[in-house]
């Protein structure tokens, strides 16, 4: 039994491997094509163009496992059943499912470093690839200046900051204005300066005008060089409202998420995008056990190439009903947990019966039979 499972580790293994060479190889090529009238008419050197695929490489390994783990189940299986290797082990009493352990196995291993590099890796690496497209690429300005009067931001203490620049490289800001009100709503104080920075634990405003209005008649005025104030904001606060969701792990659109809610906000987007970074990869799981039983009986239909071609089918339909399910939670139809798991509860249930009442000898999948 343990050499068995080892011999379909070992040809699993290296299927997935291929799989994930091949299909990252494809995504390249075909991003390639897409987009070399941009590269050329923009003038960016080669070298630029292969950072930039450098940086997507990880992306791109989190969108394309899923789909690897399917195509490789769909070979494994139909190799196995084609060379009479999987009539011969269920003759000899070994039933399906300890023969497809080790795929299982591996899927979930996959799952795990998918999840894994999607938190401490991937969100660094998109940021790169980002800000090659958006700046060297498409020469737009960077990313980490937004434009005038774009950020509003409210408090928890009641404190309303309005700023019309800030710098997430150098952590600076430009036209800061913040408004201080006491209870029932009513202004007290506002501040506004030329430029402020954080020096971690203060923040230091520079040319500013401070207005008190004790007595509205007559409010006071000072102005001041240098100001040092201390709040409970910090730069990072102000900082996440520009990064992109693919550019965020999902600490950070947990934090994020919260921030907005406490703001009184709406967070459903951002609730999608949390449980979207977690459901997707443990499609990698669902694709193998949905694969282990089409592959049966795709071989009896076509063989090892029909196989191939199904499991292309079957990933481009999933992945279309993945997305449909998370645009439709992005637009409040659907509760965001539901969105993203709802397809992947429906088709892990149905995995797994299959997988459990399925007789090798005997299954039937009337779509598949030959005239």
């Amino acid at each position: 039994m343990k050499i068995i499972s080892k011999y379909v580790l070992h040809e699993f293994i290296k299927l997935v491997s291929l799989s994930i060479i091949t299909l990252i190889i494809l995504y390249v090529v075909i991003n390639f094509f897409e987009n070399i009238d941009e590269f050329i008419m923009n003038h960016v050197p080669p070298s630029v163009c292969v950072r930039f695929y450098l940086f997507m490489l990880p992306r791109i390994f989190f969108e394309m496992t899923p789909y690897s783990i399917l195509l490789a189940t769909f070979v494994c299986i139909s190799s196995l059943s084609q060379h009479s290797e999987l009539t011969a082990m269920r003759a000899g009493g070994i039933s399906l499912l300890s023969i497809t352990k080790p795929i299982l196995f591996v899927s979930l291993f996959v799952t795990l470093i998918a999840i894994v590099s999607n938190e401490f890796i991937t969100p660094f690496t998109n940021q790169k690839a980002n800000y090659i497209q958006n700046v060297l690429v498409r020469k737009g300005k960077p990313r980490s200046i937004i434009q005038e009067n774009k950020i509003w931001y409210h408090s928890k203490n009641g404190t309303l900051w309005n700023i019309e620049y800030l710098s997430l490289r150098t952590r600076s800001f430009k036209g800061i204005h913040i408004y201080f009100y006491e209870s029932g709503n009513s202004l007290s104080m506002r501040l506004d300066a030329s430029t402020a920075v954080h020096d971690g634990k203060d923040w230091i405003f520079k040319d500013a005008y401070v207005r008190k209005f004790n007595d509205l008649n007559n409010p006071e005025s000072s102005y001041f060089k240098s100001a040092k104030y201390r709040f409970s904001e910090k730069p990072e606060d102000f900082f996440r409202i520009e990064r992109k969701e693919n550019e965020m792990s999902m600490r950070h659109i947990h934090q994020y998420r919260q921030k907005l809610r406490n703001e009184g906000l709406d967070p459903t987007r951002y609730d999608v995008d949390f449980h979207y970074k977690i459901s997707y990869p443990f499609i990698c799981i669902i694709m193998a056990l949905i694969g282990i039983p089409f592959s049966l009986r795709s071989n009896r239909a076509g063989g090892i190439v029909f196989s191939c071609g199904l499991s292309i089918i079957v990933g481009f339909v999933y992945y279309f009903l993945f997305k449909m399910f998370i645009s439709i939670g992005y637009g409040g139809a659907l509760p965001p947990l539901l969105s993203a798991w709802g397809l992947n509860i429906i088709a892990l249930a149905f995995g797994f019966y299959m997988l459990l009442t399925i007789d090798s000898s005997n299954v039937s999948f009337p779509f598949f039979q030959k005239g």
